[in-house]
């Protein structure tokens, strides 16, 4: 199983195609949209222990349910990662700032049996003043 995080992109970096590298164990996609301007950046990782980190989806009486969201270790690498990728990237790519705040989680299953396993495959808040 992988785990991903996706962040959107402020700047005025420009490609002319989405690109993806591997860079061990790391996984880094770039990818543009209908103008040409870069839009999100996504890193991911392989996670070998993932099921206690699943999110779970849970009915209680008198509400609709419960979400647990829990982020496996390697999670906190792809935030610094991340955030590595917005330093450098001010320089290189006309990054002005990723939200790697509320950057989109997702589980990627490489396998029938571990698509079977995962209940909810991607998550993302934005927390902000009303």
């Amino acid at each position: 199983m992988r785990f991903r995080l996706t962040a959107g992109v402020q700047g005025d970096g420009v490609a002319k195609e989405s690109m993806q590298f591997d860079s061990p164990p790391y996984r880094v996609g770039l990818e543009v949209d209908e103008k040409g301007e870069l839009a999100r950046i996504r890193v991911d990782a392989s996670v070998e222990d993932f099921e206690p980190f699943l999110t779970r989806m849970t009915a209680r009486p008198g509400r609709a349910f419960e979400l647990t969201v829990r982020r496996p270790p390697v999670a906190e690498e792809l935030l610094g990662l991340l955030q590595h990728i917005e330093s450098m990237g001010s320089f290189w790519l006309g990054i002005h700032q990723l939200d790697w705040r509320s950057a989109e989680m997702r589980w990627m299953p490489e396998s029938p049996d571990e698509e079977k396993k995962v209940g909810l495959l991607s998550f993302a808040n934005r927390l902000e003043y009303p």
